[in-house]
């Protein structure tokens, strides 16, 4: 009587608390695993009636035996260190042994053995719980290495391949105006389409298969040869119905070997590349190089300004009616240890900089500070970027107040760009410092953007002596700064 009701007092509570436990709890229950727990859990109800007299004691075997073949079958996937996946199956074998023990004993009327070959049983559940624990945990570590809408591993994993698949090569994959399907058709459809790839990229050759990010795939080969055979399929043959309509995908992507910053210069491929194909490992050494040309390009200029290292050569435009120089421009250089850097090395790449409107800040205050005491006209160059700078008109109206006649002999010169079609922004600037006595001039008259169409947009007089036309350029053999420029034409001034 006392064994009976010690595991009938036992079993019942327990079992309570691994249904709480279990269904309560969504990250240790599976829909998958709920048909096992269910046939458990049954077979345990009726051991419980069988102690309460309500019944035979169930058979264990056809319960508990299939279970026991799933474990050991499929401990290898569940368990990836052998030394933990041994002492599961280990484990799980002496409670299938203790739980046979205990229901024979029972059945035999030894209901002393009974309770303590329970008591073992526990112990082995308990041991159980603990690993089985530790495998949902390591699930969850699992899911923070996988890609929820693909499947596949994503960039965590690939930077713990890094060792395991060294001397393979690394291709990055982006899906060409993804985003723009997205926008359109919603992002159900977009995660049809990446769970298509995703599929697509797991029937190939590839060792392995990661969705990066977004739109982005990696996927590790053995060779060049299967990279290239594999984008070539790719660009061919995946479609996606959107709607009633069937878009091809294409792509472009970025491959090298794969090893350390491997990702990262392919990454960056993808962004800078001007190509939209395929780029290969001497096309991403090339990017890569180029990047750090223009660090070491971007560090120089910033050193220079903060240095005093900017020079300017005042260049004389003749007047060839008058016979003399009408103007002088301002032409940017810098100084190096190595000798001085003409604009054709560094003006393109120092537009895109931050501190560029420095550098326009210090030529207006060089040109104010040489030519105050003179009588020339001098130019100073300015961009869009320039006249939509508050820091810039800021900086021009001080100087235009505290030098009000070296200001009469300044033009500005206004640069050539697809830009200058933004004709209210250059109005309204030139509506602010015209009532100064400045003059404003269009860069190389006649070409690109600066042209007679554009004079009639803009707020300014046609007068004489502002219009540069590139066409008439020869250089005068006394000075290799110094350009004969035709001054006869109409002309635009402020």
């Amino acid at each position: 009587m006392l064994a009976k009701s010690y595991l009938s007092f036992r079993l019942e509570t327990e079992i309570e608390t691994i249904k709480k436990r279990l269904y309560f709890d969504p990250t240790l229950l599976k829909s998958a695993d709920a048909e096992i727990l269910e046939e458990l859990f049954e077979w345990l109800t009726r051991l419980l009636a069988s102690l309460q007299e309500r019944g035979p004691v169930p058979e264990i075997r056809e319960r508990i035996e299939p279970f026991v073949r799933f474990i050991d079958e499929h401990g290898s996937e569940i368990f990836a260190s052998p030394d933990v996946r041994e002492e599961f199956l280990r484990t799980n074998r002496q409670l299938y042994e203790g739980a046979m023990e205990t229901v024979s004993l029972f059945a035999a009327g030894e209901y002393l053995g009974s309770v303590l070959a329970y008591i073992e049983s526990m112990a082995q559940f308990l041991k159980m719980t603990t690993l089985l624990l530790g495998l949902f945990l390591e699930e969850e570590l699992l899911s923070v290495f996988l890609d929820p809408v693909t499947l596949l591993s994503n960039r965590f994993e690939l930077s713990r391949d890094l060792e395991r698949y060294a001397g393979s090569y690394l291709m990055l994959l982006n899906i060409n105006a993804f985003s723009k399907l997205n926008l359109l058709y919603g992002y159900e459809v977009g995660d049809r389409v990446l769970r298509q790839i995703g599929d697509t990229l797991r029937e190939s050759e590839a060792k392995k298969s990661y969705r990066i990010y977004g739109d982005v795939f990696a996927v590790l080969f053995e060779n060049e040869a299967q990279i290239r055979g594999l984008f070539e399929r790719l660009n061919h043959s995946v479609s996606v119905l959107a709607g009633e309509d069937l878009y091809d995908l294409y792509f472009y992507g970025a491959y090298q070997r794969f090893e350390s910053r491997a990702l990262e210069n392919c990454e960056f491929a993808l962004q800078h590349g001007e190509q939209k194909g395929l780029i290969d490992s001497a096309g991403n050494e090339s990017l890569v190089a180029n990047l750090q040309d223009e660090l070491d390009l971007a560090q120089t200029l910033r050193t220079a300004l903060i240095g005093d290292r900017i020079e300017y050569r005042y260049q004389p435009i003749f007047d060839l009616k008058h016979n003399g120089v009408a103007v002088y421009e301002m032409l940017l250089r810098i100084r190096t240890s190595e000798g001085v850097m003409g604009p054709g090395e560094f003006l393109e790449f120092l537009y895109r900089l931050p501190y560029y409107p420095e550098f326009t800040r210090h030529a207006m205050e060089k040109g104010f500070e040489v030519f105050k005491d003179r009588e020339e006209h001098f130019v100073i160059n300015v961009t869009m970027r320039d006249i939509r700078s508050e820091e810039i008109a800021l900086r021009l109206s001080q100087l235009c107040e505290r030098h009000p006649e070296t200001v009469r002999q300044l033009v500005i010169e206004i640069v050539e760009s697809d830009e200058l079609t933004d004709y209210e922004t250059i109005n309204r600037f030139i509506a602010r410092f015209r009532p100064y006595g400045m003059r404003f001039a269009l860069d190389d008259f006649g070409s690109g953007y600066s042209n007679f169409a554009q004079c009639a947009r803009l707020e300014w007089t046609i007068s004489r002596s502002t219009v540069r036309s590139s066409k008439c350029r020869s250089k005068s053999p006394k000075s290799p700064d110094c350009s004969i420029r035709s001054w006869n034409s109409p002309t635009i001034s402020g």
